[in-house]
């Protein structure tokens, strides 16, 4: 993860770290909402081969 960030100073992790968290908020939203579950769900069965 570090590799895909560029150096910044002190307060720019900061910033980023709170970044990093609304988008994981927003996206865990968006899965739980219904439209992403389902999404995942027919990912996961094409990629393991479950059901």
């Amino acid at each position: 993860m570090h590799r895909l960030l560029p150096v910044m100073g002190g307060g720019g992790i900061g910033l980023s770290a709170v970044v990093v968290f609304a988008v994981g908020a927003a996206e865990l939203v968006w899965l739980f909402e219904g439209s992403g579950l389902s999404l995942v769900t027919r990912a996961a069965h094409r990629i393991f081969g479950v059901g």
